[in-house]
C-alpha cells in the first residue's frame, strides 16, 4: 500500500485572489531621465562577439540580440538610479525589421519590477503593450508590466536598443513607481487563471510544489 504524504507544501509566486481581482498598471513613464547620447557611447565598447541571440517562438531568428550589464561605467552608474534589488540588467538589440511576436511573460515574481530604459529608438519603433502604444523615447525610463500581451517591430532602418532591468519591489522603489504617470490600467484575471490552470501539469516555475515525507 502507497504510503500517502504526510505533509504538503505548495508555494506560489506569491498571487492571490486579490492580484487577479485588481486592476494593474500596464505601463508608467517614470520621472527619470538619462542621457543616451552616454550610453550609446559605451555602448559602441562592447564587442560584437559579446552579443548573444534569442532564439524561441517570439522572437525573429538572429535579429533579437543581447548582452549583460556590469555595474560599472555609466551604465552601472544608471542602475543606482533606481532603489532596490537589481535582479537582472542587460541591454537589447532589435534589428531592423525584427519582431517580437505578441506574447505574455509566464511565471512572473509578484514582488518584480521590469524597467525599460529606450537607447536607440525612432518613430518607426512600435512597442505595443495591454492594447497601448507606448511612445517611448530616449533616455526615459518606463516600467511595464510583462505579464500583458506585448510585442515590438523595428520598421526603421537602425537598430533599437533597450536597457532592461528587473528589480525587486520595495518600500523606496514602490514610491518612485507611484510617481509615474501610467498610461492605464486593466485586470490579469485570464493570467492568473491560464498559471493556476497549467500548474499542475509541471510547467517550469510557474507553481511547484513540493511532498515532504516523514517516515
Amino acid at each position: 500500500m502507497t504510503q500517502l504524504p504526510q505533509r504538503i507544501r505548495v508555494k506560489t509566486f506569491g498571487a492571490s485572489l486579490g492580484d487577479a481581482m485588481r486592476r494593474h498598471h500596464v505601463a508608467r513613464k517614470l520621472p527619470l531621465q538619462f542621457d543616451p547620447d552616454a550610453i550609446a557611447s559605451e555602448l559602441a565598447q562592447i564587442d560584437a562577439s559579446d552579443w548573444i541571440t534569442y532564439s524561441g517562438p517570439y522572437y525573429d531568428e538572429g535579429r533579437y540580440l543581447s548582452v549583460g550589464v556590469t555595474p560599472n561605467g555609466h551604465l552601472g552608474g544608471m542602475l543606482s538610479s533606481f532603489p532596490g534589488e537589481i535582479r537582472m540588467a542587460r541591454l537589447t538589440r532589435l534589428l531592423p525589421g525584427g519582431r517580437i511576436s505578441r506574447h505574455r511573460d509566464r511565471n512572473v515574481p509578484r514582488d518584480s519590477v521590469r524597467i525599460h530604459i529606450p537607447v536607440i529608438t525612432g518613430n518607426q519603433v512600435e512597442f505595443w503593450i495591454g492594447g497601448v502604444k507606448l511612445p517611448m523615447h530616449a533616455g526615459q525610463a518606463w516600467q511595464i508590466d510583462p505579464r500583458f500581451p506585448h510585442e515590438v517591430y523595428n520598421g526603421g532602418e537602425t537598430d533599437r536598443v533597450h536597457m532592461i532591468v528587473d528589480l525587486r519591489h520595495g518600500p523606496a522603489l514602490d514610491e518612485l513607481l507611484d510617481r509615474g504617470e501610467s498610461v492605464r490600467k486593466a485586470f490579469l484575471t485570464a493570467y492568473f487563471l491560464r498559471e493556476a490552470i497549467l500548474w499542475p501539469r509541471g510547467m517550469a516555475g510557474a507553481v511547484w510544489h513540493r511532498v515532504r515525507r516523514t517516515r
